[in-house]
């Protein structure tokens, strides 16, 4: 199968494999880990593992944008934004008060990794991408954020594992609410977030007004964005284990409050 346009730019020239997980995460990990390796899971859609396998490091890579992206604007969001105000959130789980900008360009490097994992889908998965074309146009332009994206952060309970784990979710037919969004759960070392874009379809007139986790989860995951202006304490006051982070984080929005 011929490689996708790009996601970006819709380009069909030089696509480039983009790393789910950054090449500078995978170098500060490297220098944590020594001769470790990870393991890495493979999880399908529908949230259950597909394959596990060990490699030396989270070198995942899609064929999805094109190299004029993926070495201009995009290596500007990972080199200015994330890596400042995410590599000591990754190697250590000490408390660190993040400032609205640095809130902020975590969440531009959320959105980047959302859009990446939303267009990525096999072809014949979904007839179409959640985050549109027109919004990812914009976002390449202004790296503004779009309505309907939301974020969390949480941390690992334990560095040396990381997580790329997308899935959708549509409310059942009955709802009155009738909206579908993508999940996205992501993190390294110790820092974890969950970000997430929704829609509402195209027979409901209502737009998205977004979702909110239920009481039990503000203890493990602390809502950023959309932004209110203010500091955040990170950690949150309980990491997940491993275990909570892929079996259970990824699928909480399978009850949903609005």
């Amino acid at each position: 199968m011929d490689d996708k346009p790009c996601a970006f730019c819709s380009t069909t020239a030089n696509i480039t494999g983009e790393h789910l997980f950054s090449d500078w995460i995978n170098k500060i990990l490297g220098l944590r880990k020594k001769n470790k390796v990870f393991l890495v899971t493979e999880f399908g859609l529908d949230g259950k593992p597909v394959r596990s396998y060990p490699s030396a490091k989270l070198n995942l890579k899609v064929p999805v944008v094109c190299d004029k992206c993926n070495n201009g604007w995009m290596s500007d969001i990972e080199n200015n934004r994330a890596k400042p105000a995410m590599a000591d959130l990754i190697l250590s789980d000490e408390g660190k008060l993040l400032t609205p900008e640095n809130i902020e360009s975590i969440a531009v490097f959320a959105f980047k990794c959302l859009a990446i994992g939303d267009y990525s889908l096999e072809t014949g998965v979904r007839e179409e991408t959640i985050i549109s074309q027109s919004v990812r146009d914009e976002f390449k332009k202004s790296l503004s954020l779009p309505p309907g994206f939301q974020l969390w952060l949480a941390a690992f309970q334990e560095e040396g594992h990381g997580i790329f784990q997308g899935m959708y979710h549509t409310p059942p037919a009955e709802s009155d609410r009738r909206f579908e969004f993508y999940a996205l759960t992501f993190g390294s070392g110790f820092f974890l977030c969950q970000a997430l874009f929704g829609r509402s379809l195209s027979s409901f007139p209502r737009p998205f007004s977004g979702v909110r986790q239920g009481p039990a989860w503000n203890k493990f995951a602390i809502p950023v964005w959309p932004a209110s202006g203010t500091h955040v304490l990170w950690p949150p006051k309980k990491p997940l284990t491993v275990d909570m982070a892929r079996r259970i984080f990824p699928h909480r929005w399978n009850r949903i409050y609005v």
